[in-house]
């Protein structure tokens, strides 16, 4: 029996597709109801608790499932939400009622872990919680580079282009061949897994003719049903370090000092260089130690500082190999970060009742973490996070901070942040947290991270990462050429999906 659609919904649109889809898939793969759908959404956004709801989810189980789907809502003209890597259901309120959110979570097998060539091939709904339980007793054990929560999948983080916190950080990189269906119905493999029969799909990533798995990133040209990726061998020995640095304006030496460190690939995993108040939010709610509206205070700053025992910069990185080569490579990092005053030095040694140290800690040696608060509960459950790229010099670190967190106390928010050094550049990762049940913070907030994408673009820093509210001012930034980039992926849209089935917040689609 039908459940009843979500009151946002345009049933007269959907109801006949739906109908089609349970009689296709099964009854039980199609969610419609309010209670159920809410789960899609997430009402710390910017949107709030009132975000508009999908017209409904469908959880396909195989590719036939996917193919059907696709033929469906091209008949129906209904629009389609892959839930992969486009993170939470994000649509406009016209919009949001007629499309449906296609869930991976039922296509979750874990279809081959090769431990001679260290890699998997996965469907999108396996988690990284569970893809790490599969690998946990191998010979050899093999590591898993976890960008996010351990319920989050390596297959979003690939399409989101995420960085991890190991040496295999870069999940486009260590990302090796996929399926996926394209609209009208195509099943394509890329890379080596195009030849039939081929030998090494999950062992190299191109093949003859065009690179295309990038297209499948931020993008909505198809819904991926596989994907390898590359496992890290376990080494010898990891040991995670941290710094603090006490004062925020050193942060211009802090970049410099790492920067050779990181070009030499001495440290070969992200380095984290978080801000005090980041660090903070991920143990405790701001109310621990301000109840104040506004920026917090210079003096709740210092009492975190001093409770905490952390600095206004706290580095955080790894070592990997032999413990020798470890020793080793740890006195250079010392000798380097002693040139900042007051710089403290830590390791699992001396560092073992602190829960933020420890959550990193998992994650660069590879084990799935999730922290034990979230920025998202620093000031009410609000977060707009944005990242920008900024090249790897102090200059450029102090600049890129002192605009963005002078953008937000022009809006009277703090600017939870860090910046994560990958290879020759940095993401500076900000949240703007505010209280998601007040319409005032909600539009303050919207405001400010607008103004926070628009004028670090100015100065040369552009944004990878952004809510999808402002999703098309983000996309306006990369505007070079007469908007040559974007006109190049419409007119790819256009081929591929000519009926624009396929939804997601980037602004190729009509649909959001």
């Amino acid at each position: 029996m039908a459940t009843a659609l979500a009151a946002n919904s345009d049933s007269r649109a959907i109801t006949p597709a739906l109908d089609q889809i349970r009689a296709a898939l099964g009854d039980n793969s199609v969610i419609a109801d309010r209670a159920s759908l809410a789960k899609y959404v997430d009402s710390g956004s910017l949107a709030g608790p009132d975000a508009p709801l999908p017209g409904a989810a469908v959880m396909p189980t195989s590719v036939e499932h996917v193919r059907a789907l696709l033929a469906i809502a091209t008949q129906h003209r209904i629009g389609l939400w892959p839930l992969v890597g486009s993170g939470p259901f994000a649509a406009s309120a016209d919009r949001a009622g007629q499309l449906v959110v296609v869930d991976p979570q039922r296509m979750n097998r874990i279809l081959e872990v090769n431990e001679k060539y260290a890699y998997a091939l996965v469907e999108p709904g396996v988690t990284y919680a569970q893809l790490h339980d599969r690998l946990r007793d191998g010979n050899p054990p093999l590591w898993l580079d976890c960008a996010s929560q351990p319920s989050s999948s390596p297959a979003s983080d690939f399409v989101n282009r995420s960085f991890g916190y190991t040496p295999y950080n870069d999940h486009v990189i260590m990302q090796c061949g996929l399926e996926a269906v394209l609209p009208d119905g195509s099943l394509v493999r890329t890379g080596m897994g195009a030849m039939p029969k081929s030998s090494s799909w999950q062992l190299f990533k191109y093949g003859y003719g065009p690179y295309t798995d990038g297209s499948f990133t931020q993008s909505s040209l198809g819904i991926m049903t596989k994907i390898g990726i590359w496992l890290m061998p376990a080494p010898p020995a990891c040991q995670p370090f941290m710094i603090t640095i006490p004062r925020e304006e050193d942060l211009h030496a802090a970049i410099d000092i790492l920067k050779p460190l990181k070009i030499t690939m001495l440290i070969p995993n992200t380095v984290v260089v978080s801000h005090l108040l980041d660090d903070a939010a991920l143990s405790a709610p701001r109310s621990k130690y301000d109840s104040g509206s506004g920026p917090i205070s210079a003096s709740a700053a210092a009492k975190i500082a001093s409770d905490t025992n952390r600095g206004m910069w706290n580095i955080y990185g790894a070592l990997y190999g032999v413990p020798p080569g470890i020793a080793v490579g740890w006195k250079v990092i010392q000798d380097a970060f002693s040139k900042i005053p007051k710089a403290g030095f830590y390791t699992n040694e001396n560092r073992k009742d602190d829960p933020v140290f420890a959550y990193r800690s998992q994650l660069m040696c590879g084990v799935p973490a999730a922290p034990p608060s979230t920025t998202r509960q620093w000031n009410a459950g609000g977060h707009a996070e944005i990242s920008q790229v900024i090249p790897l010099t102090g200059a450029h670190a102090a600049r890129a901070f002192d605009l963005a967190k002078g953008i937000a106390r022009e809006h009277k928010f703090d600017y939870p942040c860090s910046f994560q050094a990958t290879w020759r550049s940095a993401f500076l990762a900000g949240t703007i947290p505010f209280d998601p049940n007040s319409a005032d913070d909600r539009k303050r907030a919207q405001a400010c991270a607008k103004s926070i994408v628009e004028r670090m673009a100015k100065s040369g820093y552009g944004t990878v990462a952004a809510p999808a509210e402002i999703a098309a001012e983000a996309a306006s930034t990369y505007s070079a050429h007469n908007g040559a980039f974007w006109n190049m992926h419409r007119k790819l849209k256009a081929e591929f999906d000519p009926r624009d089935v396929l939804a997601s917040p980037f602004p190729l689609s009509k649909q959001t």
